[in-house]
Order: C-alpha cells, then sequence, then structure tokens
C-alpha cells in the first residue's frame, strides 16, 4: 500500500473515532416507574385566589421559546447549524403578593409537533453562520421531519415539553428559578436565571440556559459515519409576555 495513501485512511479513520466519541455521551433511561409526562395544571391555576396574590396567562402572540443546536465533527462544513421556534404554548405564572414569603408557581407546556424548524426568516434574523450554510426550506422539512421520529424526539410517544416551577429564589426583577424539565418521558432539575418585570397587567420574563440531549435520553443525530453529527448542548432562549388573569 503507498505509504501516503496509509497515513491518509489512518488520520480520516482517526477522525471517524474521534467524532464517535465526541457525539455518543452517557445517554439516560426512563425511569422504571414509566415516562414522565408533561401537562398544564389548569385547576390549579383556577383555585389560586388574588388574595393570594397574582395569575398571569402567557400570551402567544408576544412569546416565544428558540432552541440553538451546532453541527460538529470533521465534516461540520457539510451540515447546518438549527434554530427551532415555539410559539404555541399553555402557560401561567402565579406571584405570591408577598415575594419573601409566599410561593410563585410558573408552567409552561408545549406540543413537540408545534416546533417550527428551521424557518429561513428566522435563521436570517439569527444570522451568522446559521443564515450563511445554505439551508433550503426543503432541508428545514426533512429535519424535522427527522427530529419527530422514533430515534430522535419520539413525538408520538413523547408529544409534550414541559417546565415547572414551584421554588424561585430572589426578587423581582431578578430571579434564579428552581425548574424542572419534562423531555423525552425524563425529568430534569436545574437553576435557570430569569429576569422578570412587572407593569401593570403584563409580566415579562427573559432568560436563556443550556441542556443535553444525552441528558433525556436523546443521542444526537448523526451522518458520514459519525464525521457529521450535531453536538450534544441544546441552547434554549425565553422571551414570555403573559397578562393579568
Amino acid at each position: 500500500m503507498d505509504k501516503m495513501m496509509k497515513w491518509t485512511i489512518i488520520i480520516c479513520f482517526g477522525s471517524l473515532l474521534l467524532a464517535a466519541c465526541q457525539t455518543l455521551g452517557p445517554v439516560a433511561e426512563i425511569p422504571d416507574t414509566g415516562p414522565a409526562t408533561a401537562e398544564f395544571p389548569s385547576g390549579l391555576y383556577e383555585k389560586l385566589s388574588s388574595e393570594k396574590g397574582r395569575v398571569f396567562r402567557v400570551d402567544n402572540t408576544a412569546s416565544e421559546i428558540l432552541l440553538f443546536m451546532w453541527r460538529g465533527g470533521p465534516m461540520a462544513n457539510k451540515g447546518h447549524n438549527h434554530v427551532m421556534r415555539v410559539t404555541n404554548m399553555e402557560g401561567a405564572v402565579f406571584l405570591p403578593a408577598d415575594m419573601l414569603s409566599g410561593e410563585p408557581r410558573i408552567d409552561i407546556v408545549f406540543p413537540v409537533a408545534d416546533i417550527d424548524v428551521d424557518p429561513l426568516a428566522l435563521r436570517k434574523e439569527v444570522g451568522g453562520a446559521f443564515a450563511d450554510t445554505g439551508m433550503t426550506e426543503e432541508d428545514a422539512r426533512k429535519t424535522r421531519e427527522h427530529m419527530l421520529a422514533e430515534d430522535i424526539m419520539d413525538a408520538r410517544r413523547f408529544p409534550k415539553i414541559g417546565l415547572s416551577a414551584k421554588k424561585v429564589y430572589g426578587e423581582l426583577p431578578k430571579l434564579a428559578v428552581d425548574m424542572v424539565l419534562t423531555l423525552h418521558g425524563i425529568e430534569r432539575r436545574r437553576l435557570i436565571p430569569a429576569t422578570v418585570r412587572v407593569e401593570g397587567d403584563t409580566l415579562t420574563a427573559t432568560g436563556a440556559f443550556v441542556i443535553r440531549q444525552t441528558r433525556f435520553g436523546i443521542t444526537p443525530s448523526s451522518a458520514m459515519g459519525g464525521a457529521l453529527y450535531v453536538q450534544d448542548p441544546i441552547m434554549i432562549e425565553f422571551k414570555f409576555a403573559a397578562r393579568a388573569q
């Protein structure tokens, strides 16, 4: 075998191994008790009285969640970064009359099937490497089909994603929200920084955090024998507007 060809094969093989190591991590498993489900507790918010505090209902026309995912691997230049948007959600926020002694509550639930995957106008708005990789509407459609499929999000088995908080630290406008994220049948808990403001009958909340797909039992997708893959982290940005009930 030609010496140059031999080294080329070794380098390519090593690149594939490196890609595989970076792509695959410890994928979480659904507990023996069964998959966790995300359901909006509408009855709870109906029972909360105005004497204890205020209930704000999420306004879908002024709220959105953005999810950012990045390409990786030796052949990353052949792939795309991804941005996904959620605008159809059911949500509410309860703020007690006294934030120091009361118990705030936040619940947001949305269908996986309603996630808008790689809308070209949004990619252009985000800019940078999200706008300049040649993504087409057909590419976006195929990405969405792949994401909802059984081997990734499995939207048929796990149709909803939920965010729920029963504990909040701090005082307005800067809060640390003790949030439980329900995704792919698995619950994970983490502290999320948020800026929350109340002006009259309107509440706004903004913030961002990062999760790993493998922490929720999802194996990041890959192609070309692992030389092209979606990186494990997902960055989530949120902007909520809610109106007093």
